[in-house]
């Protein structure tokens, strides 16, 4: 019987799959069963009365982790796991206390799996993903991942430069609410449900604000995220920076203007003036209907309102620099002051004067320069409401010359700021919608920058940039 329970014994202790060995205080092998001297390769003679350690770590064997004192889990009696590699495949190794009946701690059940295949996986598992987050973090595109309620769940390294954040204060964030302009947000919402029913959604043109509120503008492609088992866990979105392309297509803009305002300034004024001379005529006759005169004065005025329309087209489409001189800003501020300051006062608007002592001059066409404070002035002035009060602010800052306008009017949103400098757009009921975009073209042309700053109910402030030729410097 206690033969035929031996056999039994060791018919089943080498059939486990994993390597057994049994180990005393000292930690010397006991027993072992077949597995083990498989995944050893070594006999059982070679295997038993040998220190475990050593037997383990002999020779070309190598531990991943830190090595694992048999001592050390003897003395505190509880389990330790590692992972080992061994002539290139890898086990995992369990030894747990072994214990008498009497509660005694006699040695140590050692347990070794192969799990070379296992590790294989994992690491082909690792690799590719590696392979795929290099795919994300070298991508000239932003690539956004949000949560089914718009939340930011993940962003790659050119979203973070973009944006101008760091990535855990994007993580955890509203997209729409944080990183969208408001007036974007609502079809923004409404894209993005869509994308949440299955929709893919290409070409969407939506800007997002960077750290220092500037709106880049983006082009996303964005669809549904599914987990492995196929339910909708979100949204992802690719985003390309087309900016410098609107830039283009604006500049194209501008040319076909004005090869179309060139061809209708010449046939729109031959009438204009066919009009207005056969009226100024007829004014030079004595007309007893006073009603008639009056007409015929309306129709000179408006033929040279229309003339006055087609010159700032032109001057629109070809900016001339006229004479370009060194010019003194302080000096031809004041004159444009001295022309509508009356005017301003009986609008009840202040006009306040800030300027720099000493400022350098600038190499400009002082016409121009007359045309876009006069515009910039009107601008302002027509802002306000009731009355309110304009503030002239200029300084010299490396090698610039930078003059501010700010006013007290209503303000604008950031929508209608990003529209001022287009062609035709005004928020004026009679305005043409020419004069921004005038005084755009003739600030860059002297090299320079318009920028415009505002808040709804909190003012505008509008602030040309002009370089200073070094020698002018004083």
């Amino acid at each position: 019987a206690l033969r035929l329970a031996a056999r039994e014994w060791r018919t089943t202790f080498d059939a486990i799959g994993d390597g057994v060995a049994v180990l005393n205080r000292n930690a010397t092998v006991m027993r072992c069963n077949k597995t083990l001297t498989g995944l050893l390769g070594k006999g059982f003679k070679d295997i038993i009365g040998c220190d475990a350690h050593a037997l383990m770590h002999a020779g070309k064997i190598q531990q991943e982790n830190e090595k694992c004192s048999i001592q050390a889990m003897f003395e505190t009696s509880r389990r330790e796991k590692r992972i080992m590699n061994i002539d290139s495949r890898w086990f995992s190794v369990v030894v747990d206390p072994l214990f008498d009946e009497r509660k005694h701690l006699i040695g140590a059940v050692h347990i070794m799996r192969d799990i070379t295949e296992q590790k294989k996986i994992e690491n082909n598992l690792i690799e590719e993903t590696k392979f795929i987050e290099s795919i994300v973090e070298t991508a000239q595109a932003l690539i956004v991942v949000l949560s089914r309620d718009f939340g930011v769940i993940g962003v790659n390294t050119f979203c973070e430069n973009t944006l101008g954040y760091k990535r855990d204060e994007i993580i955890g964030k509203p997209w729409i609410g944080h990183f969208v302009p408001l007036d974007y947000q609502e079809e923004l919402k409404k894209i993005l449900t869509n994308c949440l029913a299955g929709t893919k959604i290409k070409g969407h043109e939506i800007p997002v604000l960077t750290r220092e509120g500037a709106e880049v503008f983006i082009s996303w492609h964005s669809a549904e995220l599914k987990n492995a088992a196929g339910e909708n866990i979100g949204i992802v979105s690719m985003g390309y920076d087309i900016t410098q392309r609107k830039e283009i297509e604006k500049v194209q803009r501008l040319a076909q203007l004005g090869t179309l305002v060139s061809h209708m300034a010449h046939e729109v004024n031959n009438p204009l003036m066919i009009i207005s001379g056969r009226a100024q005529i007829a004014l030079a006759e004595k007309i007893e209907n006073k009603e008639v005169e009056r007409d015929m004065q309306v129709i000179i005025n408006e033929c040279q309102r229309a003339k006055d329309i087609i010159q700032r087209l032109l001057r629109f489409s070809r900016p001339s620099k006229g004479e370009i001189k060194l010019v003194d800003i302080n000096q031809a501020l004041d004159e444009v002051i001295s022309l509508v300051e009356h005017q301003f006062g009986l609008a009840n608007v202040r006009l306040g004067k800030n300027y720099q002592a000493g400022l350098p001059q600038v190499l400009a066409d002082e016409r121009q320069l007359h045309e876009v404070f006069m515009n910039l002035l009107t601008n302002a002035k027509d802002a306000i409401e009731n009355e309110g009060g304009i503030e002239i602010t200029t300084t010299a800052e490396n090698s610039q010359v930078i003059i501010r306008f700010r006013d007290s009017g209503a303000g604008m949103s950031k929508e209608l700021i990003s529209k001022v400098f287009d062609p035709f757009f005004t928020t004026k009921e009679k305005g043409t919608g020419l004069g921004l975009s005038i005084c755009y073209s003739i600030i860059k042309t002297h090299g320079g920058e318009l920028q415009f700053e505002s808040e709804p109910g909190k003012g505008t402030t509008v602030t040309i940039v002009l370089p200073v030729e070094q020698e002018t410097v004083n």
